[in-house]
């Protein structure tokens, strides 16, 4: 019997507190670039929170270790 894996969570901070975002088109972006990374790698995503300063995203990946989840996550950080 295969398991799904359990969904977990990620936070990304920016450094000294500083905003990520210097407007809604950048939210938006940031969004885009999400929805390609669930396309990508089948990463379902729960929930999501932008602040001005950071994120929160629940996820939920096809396998218990996705090392898709750690490239996608690192081109949606890169973005902002």
């Amino acid at each position: 019997m295969a398991l799904r894996s359990l969904p977990g969570s990620d936070v990304s901070l920016s450094q000294q507190t500083q905003a990520i975002y210097r407007d809604d088109t950048d939210r938006f972006h940031f969004l885009e670039l999400l929805a390609e990374m669930v396309e990508r790698y089948s990463v379902e995503v729960h929930a999501y929170v932008l602040m001005d300063n950071h994120f929160h995203l629940l996820l939920q990946t096809p396998e218990p270790t996705s090392a898709g989840l750690s490239n996608g996550s690192t081109s949606v950080t890169a973005c902002v």
